[in-house]
């Protein structure tokens, strides 16, 4: 459970800089609730960007198969 703790810290830390984040969790409800948390730290920074700052994958990390494909995706992925 710390581990959830620690990685939305990290994410909100990052979005405060104004820093683009890929958020990766098995819960899509609380993934989602960073990513957009992150988005609204971000349009501090980006207030007229047009495409979204923070973006969430769904993905069972303890898997490390699923980790890898989504680590692969999110470096194909184009804003």
């Amino acid at each position: 459970m710390i581990c959830l703790y620690i990685g939305r810290a990290l994410s909100l830390a990052l979005g405060e800089k104004g820093i683009f984040v890929t958020v990766i969790d098995f819960s899509e409800e609380k993934g989602k609730e960073v990513a957009s948390l992150v988005e609204k730290e971000n349009a501090k920074f980006h207030p007229n960007l047009g495409f979204p700052s923070a973006l969430f994958i769904r993905c069972d990390v303890s898997k490390s198969s699923k980790f890898i494909h989504n680590y692969h995706f999110g470096f194909k992925f184009k804003l």
